[in-house]
């Protein structure tokens, strides 16, 4: 039998680490996801690792910055759609086949439904954890 003294053990309970590069951290967080929404939206999804992006827009949830990573993805969708889909559009406005610009309508519709779902694929993270 063991004595009573020998059974009992010490917890110790240990602070956690500091986290003095936080900001730090979150920016550049914010920065790969902020590439790899530009990637998505390039068709060039094939180099990201989207465990990690799912980690870090998680991790950005958590650290109460879900604003900025929301505000942060609209402007870069924003922006995507400003400064590449939009001069597509315009400039097939002067064909005078309708058709060809229905179909480049159609088919830049598609791609940017292809990219949105796996945008919030990634940011599933922060939508379950800031609605609770």
């Amino acid at each position: 039998m063991l004595s009573s003294s020998s059974s009992r053990r010490t917890t110790r309970i240990r602070a956690p680490k500091a986290q003095s590069n936080n900001k730090q951290q979150i920016e550049q967080s914010w920065s790969e996801i902020q590439t790899a929404i530009v990637e998505i939206q390039n068709k060039n999804a094939s180099v990201l690792s989207f465990e990690k992006l799912y980690r870090m827009a998680y991790n950005i949830v958590l650290k109460k910055h879900s604003d900025m990573l929301y505000n942060g993805v609209r402007t870069t969708i924003e922006d995507f759609l400003s400064a590449d889909i939009k001069p597509k559009l315009v400039s097939m406005l002067s064909d005078p086949d309708e058709k060809n610009y229905l179909k480049l309508l159609n088919q830049l519709w598609d791609d940017h439904l292809i990219s949105m779902k796996m945008i919030s694929d990634v940011l599933i993270s922060s939508r379950m954890t800031t609605t609770d």
